[in-house]
């Protein structure tokens, strides 16, 4: 692959994510809430009932870190801790109301934010996302061949 190409796709890549990052940010900072913990709340969406450390895991984050993030959640409302019915000695992390009304809020206002995109025609955008996949698809073997986990 000519390589002046590749480091374009690359930069612009990079610039998506940061254009992207930066919306959910603000709609993030609307809620009150941060990026993070609107990341927590939407892999609990994903996974309910999930431990502190499967949540740690999901996100990418270091248990104390998350530990820290999650503590702050509950105060706030949007996170509750129950005793695991599996293990007893495991609690489990769920959405409460609120926190499930400012992930879907906050979600719909960052869409709504994307509805530029109806300026593309449909086929682009699939066979955007399609070549996006295959993109990440052949990174994750690679890097899974290679011995990194």
């Amino acid at each position: 692959m000519n390589e002046k190409l590749t480091r374009d796709i690359l930069l612009s890549l990079r610039e998506l994510r940061k254009e992207t990052q930066a919306l959910l940010e603000e709609q993030s900072k609307t809620y009150h809430i941060s990026t993070t913990q609107l990341f927590i709340l939407d892999m609990l969406d994903k996974y309910p009932q999930s431990s502190l450390h499967e949540v740690a895991k999901l996100v990418n984050l270091s248990p104390s870190t998350t530990s820290e993030v999650v503590e702050k959640m509950v105060k706030a409302g949007y996170l509750k801790r129950e005793q695991s019915q599996k293990n007893r000695r495991t609690l489990e992390l769920s959405l409460t109301a609120a926190g499930k009304e400012t992930l879907t809020n906050t979600y719909s206002d960052y869409i709504q934010d994307f509805a530029v995109l109806a300026e593309l025609d449909e086929s682009r955008l699939q066979a955007f996302y399609e070549t996006q996949q295959a993109i990440i698809d052949l990174l994750k073997q690679r890097r899974l061949t290679s011995g990194e986990k």
